[in-house]
């Protein structure tokens, strides 16, 4: 697949649908980094605290709620693996920071996969409509030692829906958000972020 983006190999010919300033945000040449920073608010329902928490200790989602939380998100492909590597971090006001850092990986066409800790991951179909950029969860998974079990959206906090959006020429906005068949919206991050120096 040579040195094309991770998600121009993912999306094929959809990739010149995509808004150029989310295509930019994509188009990483091998072995360069990207800077994003805007502000998030992450929130969930209490009582889903401590399974949360259990994610966040695998390494995936972020476990405080909040608004307004100042985030750092840089990317990089690797140029031995093709992989596109994520690294978000967010600021809070007492001076505590948190991370969460991922790994896309190509797995078919329209489809890739996002490894977080663990082995653990998230399979993703991609899709460009109507000038957004659409992602959505078709099931768990976890690796281990050469071995991967496939686990439903549902035995989880449910089906997983990522969107991102142009507003300007240098700003997109960012819905993460996971609803279960039958608690409804179980977590969910959101807003807006531009090209950082």
């Amino acid at each position: 697949m040579g040195l094309q983006p991770l998600l121009q190999q993912v999306l094929g010919s959809d990739w010149e649908n995509l808004p150029p300033v989310i295509r930019r945000h994509y188009q990483l040449p091998p072995a360069e980094q990207s800077l994003v920073q805007g502000l998030l608010e992450i929130g969930y329902p209490s009582y889903l605290k401590p399974l949360i928490w259990l994610i966040h200790q695998c390494g995936g989602l972020i476990y405080q709620r909040g608004k307004d939380i100042p985030t750092r998100v840089v990317k990089r492909q690797s140029p031995e693996t093709a992989a596109l590597c994520w690294q978000r971090t967010l600021h809070y006001p007492d001076g505590r920071q948190d991370t969460f850092a991922s790994r896309m990986l190509y797995s078919r066409p329209h489809e890739l996969v996002e490894i977080i800790g663990f082995g653990f991951g998230l399979k993703l179909t991609v899709d460009v409509e109507q000038q957004t950029l659409v992602y959505r969860s078709n099931g768990h998974l976890w690796r281990c030692c050469g071995f991967q079990l496939s686990i439903p959206d549902w035995l989880v906090l449910g089906s997983a829906t990522i969107i991102e959006q142009p507003v300007s020429e240098d700003e997109f906005s960012l819905d993460f958000t996971i609803r279960h068949p039958l608690l409804g919206t179980t977590y969910y991050y959101r807003g807006s972020f531009e090209y950082g120096p």
